[in-house]
């Protein structure tokens, strides 16, 4: 009977997958490409009116995140794969149908192709030329280049690693909007699949794999919607399996130099590899021997800058997300304050805070610990990242809890399942998006603080915690 369950819930889960992702298909067919896609359902009732194509997509969607939720967790705690290799198979067979699906709650991805475009086929240096910018000022027709997006106004947001992996795949997409946006998400697609792998390299745990793996907010922002900060997770995983497998910091270090290539933050996990790694020196050697290491990351970061840099100002471009408010505890100070200025000083003292913060509970504590694991230094991190995502930030967006998983697998069994929560309120979270599709709606300026009381709430109900015992 149990087996028989078991079977129909990775089946169900498959299903229900394919039925989320089907205005997507049905697009594709009917129109072949992607141009225009609306997402969602109601598209297809062209007859309804705005408020009633609302009511369609708002009821539909919720019905599929519920489902689609409870089915993960029923795989994650019930089911046995056996062999590592059909646990591969199966989230290969996820992976495809959430790579079918068209980008629908976010332009990011437009951005990418546009940004990598614009450098490729124009030779225009992304860092200091918008898309925007050079389309309005010499060209109109460049289909890509139309399709930019929310970011088009910004010069390029990213790290040159970023950038430089944008140019060559937007100029391998032969300017096609449909076929640079599948490339993108491609590489999305081989990135997660390649994280499934370390992961279970690290961890020998087939459920950390499927937690990963078949996790439905990482596949949907990740491959669905093409963030790049699947990528960016694949090489904080690989710095991690460098570490901890090969013993090798150099390697290491130049993996978190390439991740912090894509996005800043990851530098932060610097001072806890190397704390590990040099964990039975002396204060005096801890800092001494991290210098070398410091060296090599600052290389990596700086070295395919090269490609760009016209003066200091191209180190500066990710600042520019600071000055956009979105979802986060600033966007609701800034909304009841009603004061730019205050809310800009309030901002300010939130990132003394954090510095001071980090550096007491990630560098200073640890430093003078004299044995130091590395689930007591990733299990600070942890903390701090979470003060970054929801405190520090001040556009924040739901894919940024995807930062989280790398470390969750050092933490403590009930910190643990506040974690596995919080993505679980971020998958739900997503019903506003749908519902309330006006940045300054109420519930999306709320948002952030939305998915922190759901978890604690789905903590205190006992719901979607899952186990680690007797995995096989």
């Amino acid at each position: 009977m149990n087996q028989k369950l078991n079977i129909k819930a990775k089946d169900i889960y498959i299903l229900i997958c394919i039925a989320f992702i089907f205005p997507s298909i049905l697009y594709l067919i009917i129109n072949g490409n992607i141009e225009n896609f609306v997402g969602y359902y109601s598209w297809t009732f062209k007859r309804y009116n705005e408020a009633q194509k609302l009511i369609v997509d708002s009821s539909i969607f919720l019905i599929f995140l519920v489902l689609i939720l409870f089915t993960y967790f029923k795989i994650i705690k019930s089911e046995k794969f056996g062999d590592i290799k059909k646990v591969y198979k199966y989230i290969v067979i996820v992976s495809l149908i959430f790579f079918i699906g068209l980008p629908n709650m976010s332009s990011d991805i437009f951005y990418y192709l546009g940004v990598g475009w614009l450098d490729a086929n124009y030779n225009q240096n992304p860092y200091y030329v918008s898309v925007k910018e050079y389309r309005e000022n010499n060209i109109k027709d460049d289909v890509i280049l139309n399709n930019t997006g929310f970011w088009s106004e910004s010069t390029s947001v990213y790290g040159a690693v970023w950038t430089l992996i944008s140019k060559i795949t937007s100029f391998l997409s032969f300017g096609s909007l449909t076929f640079g946006v599948y490339l993108f998400k491609l590489i999305e697609l081989i990135a997660h699949l390649v994280n499934c792998y370390l992961i279970y390299k690290i961890t020998k745990s087939k459920k950390w794999v499927l937690l990963y793996g078949l996790n439905p907010l990482i596949l949907y922002h990740g491959i669905t919607n093409g963030h790049n900060d699947i990528i960016v997770i694949m090489f904080v995983l690989l710095a991690m399996y460098f570490l901890l497998k090969k013993k090798n910091i150099y390697l290491s270090v130049i993996s978190l130099g390439l991740s912090a290539g894509l996005k800043y933050f990851t530098v932060l996990l610097f001072p806890c590899f190397c704390l590990y790694k040099f964990r039975d020196e002396s204060i005096k050697n801890k800092i001494i021997k991290s210098i070398k290491p410091g060296l090599v990351l600052i290389l990596t970061i700086l070295i395919p800058y090269i490609f760009y840099i016209q003066d200091f100002s191209v180190f500066t471009e990710m600042l520019v997300q600071g000055d956009k408010y979105g979802g986060s505890i600033l966007k609701i100070i800034k909304t009841l304050a009603n004061s730019q200025n205050l809310t800009k000083f309030i901002q300010i003292l939130i990132y003394i805070l954090f510095i001071a913060y980090y550096f007491n509970i990630c560098i200073i504590k640890n430093l003078f610990t004299k044995k130091v694991t590395f689930n007591s230094l990733l299990s600070d991190y942890q903390k701090a990242i979470l003060f970054f995502i929801f405190g520090v930030l001040s556009n924040f967006q739901i894919w940024y809890l995807i930062w989280l998983f790398p470390c969750l697998m050092w933490q403590r069994k009930k910190a643990r399942n506040f974690y596995i929560n919080i993505f679980s309120a971020g998958w739900i979270i997503l019903y506003v998006y749908v519902l309330y599709q006006s940045d300054d709606s109420i519930l999306n300026v709320f948002q952030s603080v939305a998915i922190i009381c759901i978890s604690i709430i789905l903590l205190l109900m006992n719901k979607f915690k899952t186990t680690f015992k007797n995995e096989n």
